[in-house]
């Protein structure tokens, strides 16, 4: 008699995290039109023949299909000051749903996103692609929107068969800035024939400027049409182009570059330099990131705001920041945030280009030599001076203040607000009014009181007031009712 054998058990599959929870979702469907239409233009422009290429973090996260974890372009740089008040799964989520409203990037599971295109390096079509360049006129514009206009005017020409059907029509944007269609696009075609007969129409058309011929509207002409192979290569030679001149001038800016031979204002560029961390703690603060990460070697800045989850901090050498990576990450508990990490490729690079975007402006705002103590005689000119002058007192130059003062608009902190606002309402004699001041901060909870021109439109008509002997709680009670708040403390 035979005996029966007992089936195998079957291991249950491990479940996968979902991910993201309702409130996730609900969180996620609270941001406003604008953040969405910012990180859609980010994703596409992370992804996009511009960046990619360029990317070695990016390309060396990318999976065997192409595709990026939304985990990983969710704690880019840009990603998080576009959705701060998102955390690091809730980001990825949002960038996961709004790619669906792309033309560019394609979703792949519920977790990660791929480019719809190959790379032009890596693209087969190629042969069998045409580019062309449409030029609307203003009151035409809105024919770039229409997503298959293009597409149309070809199939109804009388020669539409020597070249049709077309196969795909991948219109470009710009994504540096607006997200705005070029009026570029890249014709597939069936095969390298079709390909050929397509340029020679689009090439003609280019020749008779103004006429109708190509598309359905006299108004919209070809200005320019090349194989997409021409195209990609003077693409390509035209994006190292520009990152070229993007090192001569920040050579120039280190070096001095208005014929001045003192050096501008500059930091190091050196790669494997910042630290980012997420997971911070509540009573988490600039000195006590700078205090634990001092241990492993010299801080140069630190990129944090009290109450924030995520920060950065800088430091003087790679090794340095390699070494308190690993340690504080380590530490676990003991560790003033959570989580540790070097940014790399797309984050790196953005944390650079915010640190220029920011002593650009610097220097715009410093204006001319302004004498020993700035233009202002009121302690607030556009010199060097920066409160070391004669008559400028607290300048608007590039000392310590300015410094100060740049470091409250990055957000990164608060109490460089209340510093330079401090001092320039104690040496303009009204220090009376600095409680009123701080005060006001706190009940507003905002960073926006980081102009000085904020500033004075606020205390200038006030009268003179010396720390010590104001009316404090009138000019509390006064300003507040302003600015629609109440007045108890």
């Amino acid at each position: 008699m035979a005996v029966e054998q007992p089936s195998p058990v079957k291991e249950d599959a491990p479940v996968e995290e979902p991910f993201v929870t309702q409130h996730d979702r609900q969180q996620v469907q609270r941001s406003t039109q604008q953040t969405r239409d910012d990180c859609l233009r980010q994703l596409e422009f992370y992804l996009c023949d511009i960046n990619l290429p360029y990317d070695a973090f990016l390309k060396g996260e990318m999976g065997a299909d192409g595709s990026l974890a939304c985990e990983t372009v969710a704690n880019s740089g840009r990603i998080k000051q576009y959705a701060p008040l998102l955390t690091p799964k809730q980001r990825a989520f949002l960038l996961w749903d709004v790619a669906e409203a792309s033309d560019s990037v394609a979703r792949v599971g519920d977790r990660r996103v791929r480019r719809a295109y190959p790379l032009p390096a890596d693209d087969e079509k190629k042969p069998v692609c045409v580019y062309a360049r449409l030029a609307p006129t203003e009151t035409a514009r809105e024919y770039l929107g229409d997503d298959d206009a293009f597409e149309r005017a070809l199939a109804a020409r009388a020669d539409a068969e020597s070249f049709g059907p077309v196969v795909s029509a991948r219109r470009r944007r710009d994504l540096r800035k607006t997200r705005d269609l070029t009026g570029e696009v890249v014709v597939e075609l069936e095969d390298e024939a079709k390909a050929t007969a397509l340029l020679a129409v689009l090439t003609e058309a280019t020749r008779l400027d103004g006429r109708k011929l190509v598309t359905d509207r006299p108004d919209v002409a070809v200005a320019a049409a090349s194989t997409a192979a021409d195209f990609y290569d003077q693409f390509g030679a035209d994006c190292e182009a520009f990152a070229a001149e993007g090192k001569r001038r920040a050579a120039e800016r280190t070096n001095g570059g208005s014929g001045q031979k003192r050096p501008r204002e500059s930091v190091e560029r050196a790669s494997g330099l910042v630290l980012a961390f997420d997971g911070a703690k509540e009573d988490c603060d600039r000195e006590a990131l700078e205090a634990a990460c001092a241990a492993h070697g010299k801080v140069a800045f630190v990129g944090f705001q009290r109450g924030a989850e995520s920060g950065t901090v800088r430091f003087d050498d790679a090794a340095h920041a390699a070494a308190a990576r690993d340690a504080l990450s380590a530490a676990g508990a003991d560790a003033p945030a959570g989580t540790w990490r070097l940014l790399e490729g797309a984050e790196e690079a953005d944390y650079w280009r915010d640190v220029d975007d920011y002593l650009e402006r610097k220097r715009a705002r410093a204006g001319g030599k302004g004498g020993k103590g700035g233009k202002g005689g009121k302690g607030f000119g556009r010199g060097k001076g920066g409160g070391k002058g004669r008559g400028g007192g607290f300048g608007k130059g590039r000392g310590r203040q300015m410094e100060t003062l740049e470091r409250a608009r990055q957000g990164s902190d608060a109490a460089a607000v209340d510093d330079v606002a401090c001092a320039w309402l104690r040496r303009n004699g009204k220090g009376g009014y600095v409680k009123a001041f701080l005060v006001m901060r706190r009940k507003t909870d905002t960073l926006s009181w980081c102009d000085l021109e904020d500033l004075i439109a606020i205390f200038e008509p006030l009268p003179l007031q010396p720390e010590g002997q104001g009316n404090d709680d009138d000019a509390l009670a006064q300003m507040l009712s302003g600015l629609g708040l109440d007045a108890t403390r």
